[in-house]
């Protein structure tokens, strides 16, 4: 019976991590370091927003997520930790100096 508030509180939440990370992006000089370290920290903001979604374990939402061969809940997985690991390689890069 709270499977459904939550949900939709989880989504709204979502949601608006999704907006303000666009406003800072743009707010951020292009090739700044600054848009990799905001990049990381918005996907692993955006994994805790899976990790809330399979805690609430509403039906409809565990059949998108589970249901199929390639689940979808690894993909994301998968994309959210490659975004953190490239972010965190290409800081690197920028921050060693060039020689």
């Amino acid at each position: 019976m709270l499977q459904v508030p939550l949900t939709i509180a989880i989504a709204l939440i979502g949601l608006a991590l999704l907006l303000r990370f666009f406003l800072h992006w743009r707010q951020i000089r292009r090739g700044s370091p600054a848009r990799l370290v905001l990049l990381s920290r918005y996907a692993l903001l955006g994994l805790f927003i899976l990790i809330g979604f399979r805690l609430v374990s509403l039906h409809q939402i565990d059949m998108v997520l589970y249901s199929s061969p390639v689940r979808i809940n690894w993909l994301i997985e998968g994309v959210i930790c490659l975004a953190v690991a490239g972010s965190a390689i290409f800081y690197a890069r920028a921050k060693t100096p060039q020689t």
